[in-house]
């Protein structure tokens, strides 16, 4: 896409956020600065319904705090969560919501260095949140989406006593927000060709490596839960989470609520990944491209098919005016008479 286009995706979601804020104006006060449970005036209570013990302490860049607030009035942030519930069955404490323009900011206060991809960062032990907001390329979906994110990685932290390892970390944080899209499909792709990783320690240790080595475990971890899922739902999830919090390993986890070892599991998830995002996925998706190219194809062939028809009826309008100059020189001869 050219940069006329970028400019113009960027100025479309600027509006977007801009009309949002304008259509909600109690929402896009500053923070409540009514006492919370607390104690501290600036605790911030979410007022969704169900999860209305929840509390929130927000701060935010200047100019921020009214999206702050947006993201809290949202329901589907903080709806229940695959196998865990609602947020406040495993929070008590109230949560600290950062937005800040730029992530690296916060790098002293021991959150993490992020990527400069990395649109969020928790704090589970802390119970903390950092979402990077305020530039024209974020939207109000896309930030509700990285905030569950995030508030997902504080609930695995509880409900794991912090026993979790870091694929189930980052595969739950995934699966529970719904980040995921055709373009991380076609990277699972990817990684497989180079041949991908093989187990749940290879996936581990893709987070100690590069960028492209960290977004790709970040995508086969999603797949693994995504294979718990398909294994127990949510009261087979809910299960291990109980299982790791009392204590088990993930290989005794795996064994004693789902009844396979770990060896068994993983075979059983590579294969599920081979099959969902192998050479099937390939052609099926190889189709498409060709569907996309055809289409392009005929578009392109109509405009030159009437753009060649203007042209010819062109040329027969010239045609006729010479014909008619023409014989207007041989009607008329200048010497007769």
């Amino acid at each position: 896409m050219g940069r006329r286009g970028v400019t113009a995706i960027a100025a479309f979601r600027g509006t977007i956020l801009a009309l949002a804020l304008a259509l909600f104006p109690a929402a896009c006060s500053a923070p409540d600065t009514s006492p919370g449970d607390d104690g501290s005036p600036d605790s911030v209570r979410s007022a969704i319904g169900g999860s209305a013990g929840l509390s929130y302490r927000v701060r935010a860049d200047p100019g921020l705090e009214g999206v702050a607030r947006l993201i809290l009035a949202d329901p589907a942030a903080t709806s229940a969560f695959p196998g865990l519930g609602l947020p406040d069955v495993w929070i008590r404490d109230t949560v600290e919501l950062i937005l800040v323009r730029d992530l690296a900011t916060l790098e002293e206060e021991g959150i993490g260095t992020p990527e400069r991809w990395v649109a969020g960062l928790a704090d589970p032990a802390a119970g903390r949140i950092a979402l990077r907001a305020g530039t024209e390329l974020e939207t109000l979906a896309s930030l509700r989406t990285v905030f569950r994110h995030e508030l997902a990685h504080l609930l695995v932290h509880e409900a794991s006593a912090g026993q979790a390892p870091r694929w189930l970390h980052e595969g739950y944080a995934q699966f529970a927000s719904g980040a995921w899209g055709f373009d991380d499909a076609w990277r699972i792709q990817l990684a497989l060709f180079r041949g991908g990783s093989s187990t749940l320690a290879d996936v581990d240790l893709r987070f100690r490596s590069n960028s492209e080595d960290v977004r790709t475990a970040y995508l086969l971890s999603y797949t693994v839960v995504q294979e718990l899922h398909a294994l127990g739902g949510e009261a087979g999830i809910s299960a291990f989470f109980q299982r790791l919090r009392e204590g088990d390993s993930s290989d005794v986890a795996l064994r004693r609520v789902f009844g396979v070892t770990q060896e068994q599991f993983e075979r059983r998830w590579r294969s599920m990944v081979m099959d969902r995002y192998g050479w099937l996925y390939l052609l099926t998706r190889a189709a498409l491209f060709w569907l996309l190219i055809t289409l392009f194809v005929f578009v392109v062939g109509v405009r030159r098919v009437r753009r060649d028809r203007r042209r010819l009826e062109e040329m027969r309008e010239e045609e006729r005016i010479s014909a008619l100059q023409q014989a207007h020189y041989v009607d008329y001869d200048p010497f007769e008479g």
